[in-house]
Formats: C-alpha cells, structure tokens, sequence
C-alpha cells in the first residue's frame, strides 16, 4: 500500500484573527479542559459542542445516523458487486465539491453555476487568431477499492462559441480526453479520447461521450486523478485579429467500476469548522471487528484536494492503525474535511470499525469524535454492458443569462500541459490533427488574400 502522495506537513498560520465570541468561548472551553476524550462504550463525544460538526455526504450506498450535536456518526456502507460509482457529486448538483481545475493559458476561469435548478461546470476565456490552442482539465481524486474488472463512464458537455469582431473565417477543433492518472509516477494509467471533434458543426450542441478504460494497470487502495481534459484549437481571421470567446458547459462526468469482490469508494462522512479557526485532524482506528479477509483503506482529504496517509487493513490484519495529521480548511463551495473509505470484502462478510476523528487547535484543545462503520454486503445487483459512443443528446439550450450561483473552482497543484504531455497517443493519429490544422491554415489565409478589406491578425503561436 503505497501512501498518499502528498506532503502534509503542517503550516503554522502567523496570525489567527478571530472574532470577540469566539475567543470568549475558547478560553471558556479551555478553563473546563485542556483535552478531550472519547468514553468507551458511547457514541457521543465527551464534550457537547465541538468545533467541527460531522455532515452526512449523501453517498450512494451510504447510511449516515449523526449523534448529538453533530458530534458522532454511526455508518452503514454497502458493498456491492455491481458497477460502483467513483465519482462524486459527477452531476454538480451540490456545488463545485470533490471538483478540481487545472487552467489552460487562455482557457484559464472556471466557475459552478446553476441554471433551471441544474448545475454545471462553466469554463471560459478568449483565444486569439489567428491560429492558437489550448486545454484545461477537471480534476478529482479517487481510489479503487479492489481490482477493477471493467471501468466505464460519460461526460455530458456542451460548448459555445462567440466571434469577436467582424470574423471572415474561423473553425475550432477539439479533443476530449479522460484518463486515470497516477500523479507519483507522472503518467496516464488509460486514457480514451473523442478523437477530433469540429466545433463549428456541434456548437451549441450538448454531447455525451460514452467511454471505457483499460482496467489493467489500475492498482486498489491507490489514489489516483480521474482527469477530463479538453485540448482545443482554433482559426480565426476579422476585424479584431479573429479572436473567438469560448464557454464549455460541462453537465456530468461520471466513472464507474466493476468489482472482482463486493466493494465500496466514497465518502462516507464529511466535517464543518464551525468556527473558522485552523485544525489539524486525523483518523484513528480504535478496534477492529470481523472474521473475514476484508481489504480497508481510510483517509481524509480537505477542502484544497490535500491528503493524509491512510489506515490500511489487508486481509482483516490491521497493517497502518492511523492517518497522518492533515490541516482543515475552508474555501466555499468545497467541504473542510472528509473522510474517504475503499473497502473490498468477500461474498457475505461484515466488518465493523471503531474509530475516532481526532483534531487539534493551536491552543493546544484536543477533541475526540467517535465514528463507528459497518460494512455489509448487500444482496446481488443486476449488471450492465456499456459501448463506446459520441453523440448529441436532446437537452434544452439554457442561455447564460439564466445561469446563477457563480462559485469559483478551486484549482489543482498540477499543470494541464504537464497532462497533456504525458497522454498516452490519442485515438487520432498526429498526422491526422496536422492535416487538419493545415488544411484551415489554407482555408483562412484563402479568405484572407480574397477580402479587400483590411484584416488585422496576431502573430501565430508556435504551439
């Protein structure tokens, strides 16, 4: 089981600023007690008012019951046979959470916006003319409980493109790629791409790419990027030097796996600072309760996509009993703490952990919050057969003028052009997108040396 790959060690903030009640309230609490602790035999956590209340997340296959005050959760998980979504909050409906951007040079501003009570994903930016490319992705962390036997999934997405100025010609190309992307080795374990796509025929059209992924250089318990990446290019000749400004409306994206063995990913609960001042947190494992060789992994992730090492139980023995320490924090949209579990258990078996949800202030408080899991099978599902496809499905055109919400993403500590780089040869062949780019290079400058009117152009990017 390898670790997380991150470094986690904690910063000291310089300079807390906090508010009147609260400091009032702090050093109320620390006259009661320096530590918290958890009493054996109790959901509830010693002290009745902590600073970080436990959410349920409304996972799939997830039963949360919180305890008093937010401050103990007793998890019920299902691990089924069936494809398991990996992804979550794949259709925006709560936000930008889970979610992740890599920005491109021109394609660089990325927001979560609700339209119709459905939510999306909106990317945007101006490319110049007369020729210049691009890509952006969205980033979300993941771990496959078990060895996948297939994985499949679809990202539903639309793209607009406005002409500024008095445009004389202009053509866009793109490509969209998703892929598992092992960020310690630098490189794309699968990827599968739409092969190119001409934008001035499916402009304002919502697609859906229906896609599957080679399962067999995916490894459980690691954590890996599920990366949906747009590689865009475009041609344009006017008044105004061509420039084209872009919205991409990404609606879904969604990844699924078949388990070899009864399996769970997700969150299985999340955590509010409810007060605003800088945690640090961990997971530690209290007992262990099962009679089968079940595979565990637990870990926590904050609001910045930053990770802790995990617990790790192998075959029922507990191998790794605690996570590293991970600083909370807040950002909108975006939950302080969550606490992720992949599990693979045998066909019947339970499990049940006792664990607590440790964090400390800079004060030196200590608070203990007891969670307890139990992971079942569940009986059989009914399993599915997925195709490879791209094509236009029948959605209404929201106009942007009905878009509300606007919260920003929150961007990844990874380059998208360090992506692209390292995707595996795309479904087109490179001669193919080179020809293509020529033969709109030609048709351009063709428009261009037939106008009589005077057409002002940037110079040519060497991308």
């Amino acid at each position: 089981m390898e670790t997380m790959p991150r470094n986690l060690t904690p910063t000291r903030p310089i300079l807390y600023v906090v508010a009147a009640a609260i400091v009032l309230a702090a050093t109320q609490l620390a006259a009661k007690a320096a530590v918290f602790t958890f009493m054996p035999g109790s959901l509830e956590a010693s002290y009745g008012g902590p600073y970080l209340a436990l959410e349920d997340p409304s996972t799939p296959s997830v039963n949360v019951t919180l305890g008093l005050n937010q401050s103990s959760a007793f998890i019920t998980v299902k691990a089924v046979d069936d494809y398991i979504l990996l992804t979550r909050n794949p259709g925006f409906d709560t936000g930008p959470d889970y979610w992740y951007f890599s920005p491109g040079m021109y394609l660089n501003n990325a927001f979560w916006a609700t339209v119709a009570g459905n939510g999306f994903i909106v990317v945007n930016g101006t490319m110049p003319g007369a020729y210049s490319s691009d890509a952006f992705a969205l980033i979300q962390p993941i771990v496959f409980p078990s060895k996948p036997g297939s994985i499949v999934g679809n990202v539903t997405w639309r793209v607009d493109v406005y002409q500024l100025g008095s445009a004389l010609f202009y053509t866009d190309l793109y490509i969209l790629a998703v892929g598992i992307y092992d960020p310690v080795n630098g490189i794309f374990i699968a990827s599968n791409d739409t092969g190119i796509i001409d934008a001035a025929t499916w402009n304002g059209t919502t697609l859906v790419f229906r896609y599957t992924l080679d399962p067999t250089g995916i490894e459980p318990g690691v954590e890996y990027y599920f990366v949906v990446l747009f590689d865009v290019y475009h041609f344009g000749v006017g008044r105004g030097g061509g420039d084209s400004y872009f919205e991409f409306w990404i609606d879904s994206a969604f990844l699924e796996a078949k388990p070899a063995f009864p399996s769970f990913a997700g969150t299985i609960v999340a955590g509010e600072n409810l007060v605003g001042v800088p945690y640090t947190a961990r997971l530690v494992l209290t007992s262990l309760s099962t009679a089968y060789a079940v595979n565990v992994t637990l870990y926590l992730t904050n609001a910045t996509a930053y990770a802790s090492t995990p617990i790790n139980i192998t075959l029922g023995s507990v191998i790794d009993g605690s996570t590293s320490f991970l600083p909370i924090q807040q950002m909108p949209g975006y939950s302080d703490l969550r606490v992720h579990l992949a599990a693979s258990i045998p066909v019947g078996a339970t499990a049940v952990l006792e664990l607590q949800l440790v964090y400390n202030s800079s004060r030196g408080v200590e608070v203990r919050l007891p969670l307890i899991v139990e992971i079942i099978d569940p009986p059989r599902h009914r399993h599915r057969s997925f195709n490879c496809s791209l094509e236009p499905v029948d959605e209404p055109w929201w106009p942007r003028i009905m878009a509300k919400g606007f919260i920003s993403l929150a961007r990844m500590h990874i380059d998208v052009h360090n992506l692209l780089e390292t995707l595996p040869e795309l479904r087109h062949s490179i001669d193919e997108l080179a020809e293509k780019v020529l033969e709109s290079i030609e048709d351009m400058y063709s428009v261009y040396n037939a106008s009589n009117t005077t057409i002002d152009h940037p110079a040519v990017d060497d991308d």
